[in-house]
């Protein structure tokens, strides 16, 4: 009887707890928690546990309080939050930059002052939220959301991903981490099925996400692809205790925010290792990607479709391999993922929704220079739909002609403004000239006539179509591809199809027709239709525009179509036979489509068979001492630099005049095996030993993997 008395004591109290006020003690107690660290207090991943946080989500949140917007949707509400606090750090940060040393401050970027800058912008946010704002209370169900079994339960997978992936890179031993994956497998299943609560399906998929991208970052020993030089370019920030665009030269990764000012504010403020903040708090933010096209699938997909498929992309390679420790990329696929969140909302005012547009596109473009440019062209695409297939008499679109227009500007403005010498814009120009002349000469040939449409020597996406492949998986996989793609393709003709035999219906019979597409659902279909076209111009034979560029972001669209395509046509042949059987027989289809997908993306077949797979790294004991060179050679890939490598580097760099007296060797030639090596450690950068200059067999004569 007590205990049901303190349970019932204890909600009143809650429900009566001051939003204000709560926001106002986490902060200070994120200042506490700053200052005991910095004073050398035991308090451990406290300060990260609960700073990290408080970043993330209250600056965006007192800005949508602030604005008075109404967002009844609590998803959209976390969703919208995590954006604008982003971009709102981004835009601080960059004004404190420029803006300080005018007065002589220049250690801008240290913890004391970075902490004194933050409290500025979070102090001034909770006086225009008092002023602006009526204050709310805490409601009891907010907390009994996570306090339940299934979302505790479903927390724990994350753990139990980074706890495998640490027996692999310590023990060798993969069964954990191959558990892990079986384990999402059967999370798939059990949520596509209906078995998870629906409101615990937006949780489920962010820590699929998380699970998958964590098992990766820390499965590397360093940062693999570009995420290594990210990393150099966050540690001279740090370094300088300030950010200049001309560090680094005439590199245009220089110009990317989310790399020279996020990562050091999180990594400063919240007591991280800045190695560690890329692999473990970048893959955390970005795993909302996925759940933030979850809701953007719902506009045009029931709330289990939706989650299967916001599955496929992060079933998809790349999205662990790649987008877990590459933060330029990944981060402007998170704010994509928020503009479709927006652009699919009907719930708030329109000046907020264009605000916010802009605001996350802007995210996009001081994210990564690649997804801008790809979305530049495929919004364009969707404003053409929205021009020539929307009726005048029906709501109008928010893609529109005048953010298309905003939009390139802003891209071509800031990479004008902000990158060194000018060479972003001359870059974007030549390049863009040299796009328009492949395609013209691929499509119409270099004498006006008619030429093949696809060119397979120039053609990244067309060689790998072509290339027969030793591997059963990525054989396997090769055809997948085709085969999602078909599918999407044709949903998504099918769809605009449909719309355009509404707008002749709509006109003949005007006021008495009623048409199934409604302003979200066709403005979702054309910008599908936008970035699945931009990669059908990488099987013509283009320089730039590549497969690994401009497949991402087209999955991530495209992928409801492959749910609906088999669920809509066994539901109509259901319905024409009168057998409504098949309309499970759909599902099923639909389910097995995305669950093969997965279980040969993620290497639970190919580690199995102890063949080539994309997700080597939880192979590593295996390649490492019996592996074939192909299978080396893809791993120096994914494990790319050393912590020996990063002081090498360093040492280097500020040691050039002796150069001469320095041997300075690839991982690759060390850690493949590929080259005769005696005597060596795995990155020198004194002489010692020695390596062929050449591979012991030729490269060109392995069988590839990717």
């Amino acid at each position: 009887m007590s205990t049901k008395l303190d349970i019932q004591y204890l909600r009143l109290q809650l429900d009566g707890i001051s939003v204000r006020r709560l926001s106002l003690a986490y902060g200070i107690l994120c200042l506490v928690l700053i200052a005991g660290g910095e004073a050398g207090l035991p308090i451990g991943g406290l300060r990260a546990v609960f700073v990290v946080p408080f970043i993330s989500f209250v600056p965006g949140y007192l800005l949508l309080r602030i604005s008075n917007a109404q967002v009844p949707d609590p998803l959209r509400r976390l969703l919208y939050s995590l954006g604008l606090s982003l971009t709102s750090l981004m835009l601080w940060g960059f004004v404190v930059n420029q803006t300080l040393p005018l007065i002589g401050i220049t250690d801008v970027y240290s913890v004391a002052p970075l902490t004194v800058i933050m409290g500025v912008l979070i102090t001034g946010l909770f006086i225009a939220d008092s002023l602006r704002v009526e204050d709310t209370q805490i409601s009891i169900t907010q907390i009994q959301y996570i306090w339940q079994p299934w979302p505790l339960g479903l927390l724990l997978l994350p753990f139990l991903a980074i706890l495998g992936s640490r027996m692999v890179t310590r023990f060798g031993d993969n069964r954990l981490i191959l558990g892990v994956i079986l384990l999402i497998a059967v999370i798939i299943v059990v949520g596509y099925a209906g078995k998870i609560p629906k409101q615990y399906l937006p949780l489920a998929i962010w820590v699929i996400a998380a699970a998958l991208l964590l098992h990766n970052s820390v499965l590397n020993h360093l940062l693999a692809w570009d995420a290594g030089k990210e990393l150099r370019l966050a540690k001279l920030v740090v370094e300088n205790g300030i950010w200049s665009p001309g560090v680094g030269g005439n590199w245009m990764k220089n110009a990317m925010l989310r790399i020279v000012l996020l990562h050091p504010i999180y990594s400063l403020l919240s007591g991280i290792d800045l190695l560690w903040e890329f692999k473990t708090v970048s893959p955390l933010l970005f795993a909302f990607a996925p759940v933030g096209f979850f809701r953007a699938y719902r506009s045009i997909a029931g709330r289990r479709d939706a989650f299967l498929a916001a599955v496929l992309p992060m079933a998809f390679f790349p999205f662990f391999t790649v987008l877990s420790v590459n933060s330029r990329t990944n981060a402007a696929l998170l704010f994509l993922s928020l503009f479709a969140v927006v652009v699919m909302d009907k719930s708030i005012q329109q000046l907020l929704q264009r605000a916010l547009m802009a605001l996350f596109l802007f995210g996009v473009v001081v994210s990564h220079y690649g997804i801008a440019i790809i979305s530049v062209l495929a919004i364009p695409a969707a404003v053409a739909g929205n021009l020539l297939l929307v009726s005048r008499d029906e709501t109008k679109p928010q893609v529109n002609m005048i953010l298309a227009v905003l939009f390139i500007t802003l891209t071509l403005a800031w990479y004008i403004f902000i990158v060194h010498q000018g060479g972003a814009f001359n870059r974007l120009a030549g390049e863009s000239y040299q796009l328009i002349t492949d395609v013209q000469r691929d499509l119409a040939g270099p004498s006006g006539g008619a030429s093949e449409a696809v060119s397979p020597t120039d053609s990244t996406t067309t060689q790998y179509v072509t290339t027969e492949y030793t591997s059963n998986t990525i054989a396997w996989l090769q055809s997948y591809y085709l085969l999602i793609g078909g599918i999407a393709s044709a949903g998504i003709a099918g769809a605009t199809v449909g719309i355009l035999i509404d707008k002749v219906l709509l006109r003949i019979k005007g006021d008495t027709y009623t048409t199934s597409f409604e302003r979200t659902k066709k403005e979702y279909i054309f910008l599908s239709g936008g970035f699945i076209g931009v990669f059908g111009i990488t099987f013509i034979g283009v320089d730039k525009l590549n497969t690994a560029r401009t497949l991402i972001p087209a999955l991530l669209f495209f992928a409801p179509f492959c749910v609906l395509v088999p669920r809509v046509i066994c539901t109509r042949v259901a319905n024409a036979v009168n057998v409504t059987q098949l309309k499970q027989a759909g599902r099923m289809i639909a389910l097995t489509l995305v669950l093969v997908y997965f279980i040969l993306n993620t290497g639970l077949f190919g580690s199995m068979t102890n063949e080539y797979h994309p997700n080597i790294m939880i192979d590593k004991e295996r390649v490492v001492d019996d592996g074939t060179l192909a299978e080396k050679n893809y791993f120096w890939a994914m494990h790319y630099g050393t912590i020996q490598k990063m002081d090498a580097d360093g040492w280097v760099g500020s040691n050039t005049e002796s150069m001469d007296q320095v041997v300075y060797l690839n991982d690759r030639k060390i850690l493949t095996g590929m080259y005769n090596c005696t005597n060596v450690k795995r990155q020198p950068v004194k002489r010692q030993g020695s390596c062929d200059d050449g591979p012991v067999q030729d490269v060109a004569q392995m069988d590839r993997v990717y």
